[in-house]
């Protein structure tokens, strides 16, 4: 069971009318890997997270989490069987205080009920697992503020907590380093390579410094399709990547 794979992917396909934005992809994440996605814009990164994470249904292929095939289920589904993600854009709820969007997000973790009433001993433990998150993602001093007035590296700090209150085993990030500054992405990096091990992650990230710092395999995607695979130095010396970002590959 322990050689089980996180994510397998097989064809799958997402079409929009006429549109085929993701076209018979197929991937294979062992247990703690570490996989940046790449591509330029419109390859079909997020639409392809989307499928994965359950927010869009396919158009055909499967996918199994943990030896689970959960090609029709919901997303709610798929968080049971170990899979958190984040966004493009922050999600958090901005006008609570920074250790309640982590106590909401352990409460979802928990089956969505909020179990006690305040001062009870499941909240006490609950805020206990939050402080605990806080204090690996650097966000102690920030506990007491209201989500809506972090920085956007601070609000990307955040999230990552939320997303790990879910105690993963399959954490997809849709680029976390966008909008932050250098400062903020060299701690995002420093957050991202501290992760527990055994916890497989999927990183759609521009920032090559980043994705490349913290990944130990890339897939790359363009018009829908997987078009190079391999390492990070195999991937980066190869002409096509290289056209690709540089905007030739088509001529």
């Amino acid at each position: 069971m322990n050689d089980t794979a996180s994510l397998t992917l097989r064809g799958v396909s997402r079409r929009f009318g006429g549109l085929l934005a993701v076209d018979g992809v197929d991937m294979h994440l062992p247990r703690g890997a570490r996989r940046a996605l790449l591509g330029p814009n419109g390859a079909g990164k997020t639409t392809l997270v989307n499928l994965i994470s359950g927010a869009l249904p396919l158009t055909s292929g499967s996918i199994t989490l943990f030896g689970a095939d959960v090609s029709r289920e919901p997303g709610r589904r798929r968080v049971r069987h170990g899979l958190a993600r984040t966004y493009q854009q922050s999600k958090v709820f901005s006008g609570l205080p920074v250790e309640t969007n982590i106590e909401l997000a352990l409460i979802g973790a928990d089956g969505g009920l909020w179990r006690a009433l305040p001062g009870g001993r499941r909240s006490r433990a609950r805020h206990e697992r939050a402080c605990r998150l806080a204090v690996e993602l650097g966000l102690v001093e920030q506990m007491g503020k209201p989500a809506g007035a972090l920085s956007h590296g601070g609000k990307r700090q955040l999230e990552l907590a939320m997303a790990l209150a879910c105690e993963p085993r399959l954490l997809v990030l849709d680029e976390p380093a966008a909008g932050l500054s250098p400062s903020e992405r060299q701690m995002l990096t420093d957050l991202l390579l501290r992760l527990d091990p055994d916890l497989t992650l999927l990183l759609i990230e521009h920032d090559m410094n980043v994705a490349l710092a913290v990944t130990d395999s890339v897939t790359v995607m363009a018009d829908g399709r997987v078009v190079a695979e391999g390492t990070p130095e195999d991937v980066v010396s190869s002409r096509l990547v290289q056209d690709l970002y540089l905007g030739t590959a088509h001529g």
